[in-house]
């Protein structure tokens, strides 16, 4: 789901709308005038995705972009947090999809090498992916599998 990047918006904290109207009007400049007013979202389901899962799979990864929808309109932020993992729970569904594509990037944990996203293009997370342990601890929190920090891998370059 794609949405505008709401000043000092966080999930958790419900959103003042009008307040955020009345501070940047209807639209945010810069990357985020692509939306057509400041509380639009984006929902785009791509058909190799539906074809590639189940029924019930996919019902669940619609209910899981739903409860990101239900953020951003809440808080104008979403994220994959505390907020997030027990809103899931309550609507019977999972805190992350799983993929039926692989990216070019696949960010893993450097304790276990479980593969813990993946990306098609560089981005903020595959830039904080690769960088040094040391610099990672002062901007992520650790991986939920076993508490160790990222490593990027770039497929291209694996084969």
């Amino acid at each position: 789901m794609s949405h505008p990047r709401v000043p000092g918006a966080a999930v958790g904290d419900p959103l003042d709308w009008e307040a955020v109207r009345r501070e940047h009007g209807d639209r945010l400049p810069g990357p985020d005038s692509q939306f057509a007013s400041l509380r639009e979202c984006h929902l785009v389901c791509s058909r190799r995705a539906a074809d590639t899962y189940g029924e019930a799979e996919w019902r669940r990864v619609l209910r899981h972009e739903l409860v990101h929808v239900e953020q951003f309109a809440r808080f104008g932020a979403t994220g994959h947090g505390a907020w997030f993992r027990n809103r899931a729970a309550a609507v019977n569904t999972d805190r992350h999809c799983p993929a039926f594509y692989r990216g070019r990037y696949l960010i893993r944990c450097r304790g276990c090498e479980t593969v813990v996203a993946d990306r098609c293009r560089r981005c903020r997370t595959t830039r904080l992916a690769a960088l040094p342990v040391r610099d990672q601890r002062d901007r992520l929190a650790p991986t939920d599998c076993c508490g160790a920090y990222y490593e990027l891998a770039d497929r291209r370059e694996e084969k």
